[in-house]
């Protein structure tokens, strides 16, 4: 099913097992190519809006759903890389792409995920990254999913970071309860600065940046109380240094904002502080301020559309 308004064309897309949302300019052409990935809530929220925005500035942008959609895993869990190979491919044979490499958008997981796919496909020439991770972390989706993969590779499990210990303790589970319970925001950030202290932990869970073959964008709040993205943020410009990446690599780092930037001139309220989850139900705290975010995301979106700019070509 497709349809216009604002001046572009949406398509719903399920294609083998892909399952998106095609969003392209309005008029005759062809565009660079773009995946747009969601983080931990699954299905087509996030990145359904941010596809919809690059493509009213000329992108043809796809929003892949990867679990919590029809015929997708319902919970992030033993996620196949391999799934995201074919939407690549098929983005790239759609006769609105006019190019051979892709661009993917990330956020949160998402970001971690785009820079784990960007390290394994050469056909992604550019990525951006909203709150991502420099490790791999491990499945969302409750005590059914403790002891599997959150991402799988060839059939084997990508290693990953173990359950933060801390979890473990009376005051974490009571903390946990009154989250779910009675919605009192829960900072998680501690927990998982705590896991970023196991160094063996972190070589082993660590994404290989280094193979990421162009540039690399990346967006923090330092007062991200969802996890510590600034902090993984710094450990994945150290790793790009020390290996000498050879594509230009930036480290947007917004004082003061949490984990909600997005874009830009949204209402007020789409740049919480605090959210309830849709698969754990418990309530996160986020972060920085509205107005802290609401700045951020509008300065961040104009770096992203200038970056995409300088480095997607035909």
């Amino acid at each position: 099913m497709s349809s216009k308004h604002c001046g572009i064309i949406t398509k719903d897309v399920v294609s083998g097992r892909i399952v998106g949302r095609l969003h392209l300019p309005d008029r005759e052409g062809r565009y660079p190519g773009v995946v747009v990935l969601g983080g931990s809530g699954g299905g087509l929220n996030w990145s359904a809006d941010v596809a919809a925005q690059l493509a009213q500035n000329g992108y043809a942008a796809l929003a892949l759903a990867y679990f919590g959609m029809p015929s997708l895993p319902k919970t992030l869990v033993n996620i196949e890389i391999e799934y995201f190979e074919a939407a690549f491919d098929w983005l790239k044979r759609q006769s609105s792409v006019n190019s051979t490499h892709l661009a993917l958008v990330g956020g949160s997981r998402g970001g971690e995920l785009a820079l784990q796919l960007a390290a394994s496909f050469p056909s992604i020439a550019v990525v951006v990254c909203y709150a991502p991770s420099s490790v791999r972390w491990g499945p969302v989706g409750g005590l059914a999913t403790i002891g599997k993969p959150a991402w799988k590779w060839q059939g084997q499990p990508l290693p990953q970071m173990p359950r933060p210990r801390l979890i473990r303790l009376a005051s974490e589970l009571g903390k946990l309860i009154l989250s779910r319970v009675f919605r009192v925001p829960y900072r998680e950030t501690p927990l998982f600065e705590t896991a970023l202290m196991d160094e063996r932990a972190v070589q082993e869970a660590t994404i290989p940046v280094e193979r990421i073959r162009g540039p690399v964008l990346l967006i923090s709040g330092t007062d991200d109380q969802l996890w510590p993205s600034t902090m993984m943020c710094e450990m994945i410009t150290d790793r790009l240094k020390a290996n000498s990446h050879p594509f230009i690599y930036k480290h947007l780092k917004y004082e003061g904002a949490g984990h909600a930037i997005s874009l830009p001139d949204l209402q007020p309220d789409c740049y919480p502080i605090k959210v309830r989850h849709r698969i754990t139900g418990i309530t996160y705290a986020l972060g920085g301020t509205p107005e802290a975010n609401a700045i951020a995301s509008k300065d961040a979106w104009k770096e992203v559309l200038k970056f995409l700019a300088e480095h997607t070509s035909g």
